[in-house]
């Protein structure tokens, strides 16, 4: 996963990047996808190719919404992963990871 956040107690919104995962992590949510995993449920509630822009590292929650941070911001719909608004002129420091593998001595 690259990006993920809360909705709410229940919904999480998670997000992957153009990287390649191990198969069992592909086949629950593909590169280049958004998607919203109810906790109680057990189950996605929605999975949507995230139509042309990595979704980036941070997401931000708006409503049943998006603010996806790469570049510049873009609001995602996270039903269909269609970029209803997007701020080109207000830039993002690029950033790889919101997460990182540190091994302790």
């Amino acid at each position: 996963m690259t990006a993920g956040c809360w909705f709410d107690a229940d919904r999480l919104v998670l997000a992957t990047g153009t990287e390649e995962w191990d198969e069992e992590e592909r086949a629950a949510l593909p590169p280049g996808h958004l998607g919203v995993w109810s906790v109680s449920g057990a189950r996605w509630l929605h999975r949507s190719r995230v139509a042309a822009a990595e979704p980036g590292v941070l997401l931000l929650p708006r409503g049943d919404q998006v603010v996806s941070l790469v570049g510049h911001p873009r609001l995602l719909d996270t039903a269909t992963g269609r970029i209803p608004a997007e701020w080109p002129e207000a830039g993002v420091p690029a950033k790889g990871t919101c997460l990182a593998l540190i091994t302790m001595p």
